[in-house]
C-alpha cells in the first residue's frame, strides 16, 4: 500500500509518498519538495499494475503542475513541471492511469485574464530521462565532425536523436552514441524509447560558429607570376608550399597551391587550393639571408616585387643611361607583395633597384 499525503514542516507544505507493508509497518518515507521553502502540494496518486510496480505522485507548488516517479524501492526516477504560462498559477486537480501505462492529469490554469481547464497526458512505463549528452564542445564549427553520446538508460531498446537545422548524421541514430556533422546553432535534444513510449527528452544547447570565407579562385594561366589574396581581419593564415602566414602569395612557378585560413577567435578554419601554369619566369637575385624576386620579366606594364628575409623601404625603376624614372618609398615588410605599374614607360631594358634597412639589390626587368 502507498499513501500520499501533505506534510507541514512549520515553514511550507511538502509531499510525503510511504510505502507501508500488510503488516501495517512503514517499508519506506520519501518526501518531495522541488525548491526549499517554497510549497509543494500533494494531489493524487498511481500505481503501476507490474510486480515491481513505479508509483506517480502529481501536485502543484511555485506555480507549476509537478509530477514524479518513484521506483518500488522508493529511488526518484524523474520528475517533471508543467508551465503553461508565466501569467498565471497551473494547479493540479486529479491524476489517473489506463491500462497502456498512460497517466492522465487534469488541473486549471489561469492566464492572466481567465481560468483554463488543462489535461497533461505522460507515459507512466516511459524508460527515465537520459542522463547529461556528453562529447564535444557545445561550441562547435559548421562542417566538422563532432561526437555525442548519454549514458545507456535501462529499459531503453532505442534512443532518438533531433538536431538543429543543417546538421548530419554519419551512421546510425537511434543508438545512446553517434558522430554528427554540424549545421546552424540550436539545441540537440534525444530521447529513450521502448516499446510503449519514450522519455522525457535530454536536451543541449549548441553553438556553431560558421567557417572562414576562402575562395581562391579557379586555376589560371598566368605570365610571369601572381599575387593571390584572402583579405580578411582577425584570421591567420598558413600557405603551402612555403609556410607562409600572411593575407598573401607571390606565385612565379607553376604548382599547386594552398591556404588554410583560421579564425582566431573561434578556432574555425577553413582551405582551398588552387593550381597556377606560370608561362614566363621571373627575375631571382638570392643569397645567404634574402631571396627578390620580381615577375612577371618580361612585362607589360605591371611588376610584382617580393622580398624574403627583410623589409623593403625604397623601389626605384632606373633606365639603362642611370636616371631613375619611377620611385616608390613605401614601407613594405618581409616576404609582403609590392605591385609597381611601368606601363608608360617606353619598351626596353630597365634596372630595378631595392632598398632595404641594410641591403640594396639590383635587377633588370624588361618592358615590352
Amino acid at each position: 500500500m502507498y499513501v500520499l499525503s501533505d506534510f507541514y514542516n512549520n515553514k511550507n507544505h511538502v509531499c510525503h509518498i510511504r510505502k507501508l507493508l500488510s503488516s501495517g509497518n512503514q517499508s519506506w518515507l520519501k518526501q518531495y519538495n522541488a525548491t526549499a521553502g517554497k510549497d509543494d502540494i500533494p494531489v493524487s496518486l498511481a500505481v503501476t499494475n507490474t510486480s515491481n510496480p513505479d508509483i506517480f505522485i502529481t501536485g502543484y507548488g511555485t506555480g507549476d503542475i509537478t509530477t514524479v516517479k518513484y521506483d518500488t524501492l522508493g529511488n526518484l526516477v524523474w520528475f517533471t513541471n508543467y508551465d503553461c504560462s508565466n501569467k498565471g498559477v497551473d494547479i493540479a486537480t486529479k491524476m489517473v492511469m489506463d491500462s497502456n501505462c498512460k497517466i492522465y492529469i487534469t488541473g486549471s490554469n489561469c492566464n492572466g485574464t481567465y481560468e483554463d481547464v488543462k489535461t497533461i497526458k505522460y507515459c507512466a512505463c516511459a524508460p527515465a530521462k537520459p542522463g547529461a549528452i556528453s562529447g564535444s564542445s557545445a561550441v562547435l564549427c559548421a562542417g566538422s565532425s563532432y561526437f555525442f553520446s548519454i549514458p545507456t538508460v535501462a529499459g531503453a531498446t532505442s534512443y532518438t536523436w533531433t538536431l538543429p537545422n543543417g546538421w548530419s548524421i554519419a551512421g546510425s541514430s537511434t543508438g545512446n552514441t553517434f558522430n554528427i556533422v554540424a549545421g546552424l546553432s540550436g539545441v540537440i535534444t534525444v530521447t529513450a524509447n521502448n516499446a510503449i513510449c519514450s522519455s522525457i527528452p535530454q536536451s543541449l544547447p549548441i553553438t556553431v560558429h560558421p567557417l572562414p570565407f576562402v575562395n581562391l579562385g579557379p586555376d589560371v594561366i598566368v605570365s610571369g607570376g601572381v599575387t593571390i589574396n584572402v583579405p580578411g581581419t582577425g584570421l591567420k593564415y598558413l600557405w603551402s608550399p612555403g609556410g607562409s602566414n600572411i593575407s598573401s602569395l607571390m606565385v612565379i612557378t607553376t604548382g599547386t597551391y594552398s591556404v588554410t585560413v583560421t579564425n582566431i577567435s573561434t578556432g574555425c578554419s577553413a582551405s582551398d587550393t588552387i593550381f597556377v601554369k606560370v608561362t614566363s619566369t621571373a627575375t631571382v637575385e638570392t643569397n645567404n639571408q634574402y631571396e627578390i624576386l620580381v615577375s612577371p620579366n618580361p612585362t607589360e606594364g605591371l611588376i610584382n616585387i617580393l622580398c624574403r628575409g627583410g623589409a623593403t623601404s625604397i623601389v626605384e625603376v632606373i633606365t639603362i643611361e642611370g636616371r631613375v624614372v619611377l620611385e616608390d618609398k613605401t614601407f613594405v615588410k618581409d616576404s609582403e607583395p609590392r605591385t609597381l605599374n611601368i606601363s608608360n614607360l617606353a619598351s626596353g631594358i630597365y634596372y630595378v633597384r631595392i632598398s632595404g634597412i641594410d641591403f640594396t639589390k639590383t635587377l633588370y626587368i624588361v618592358k615590352q
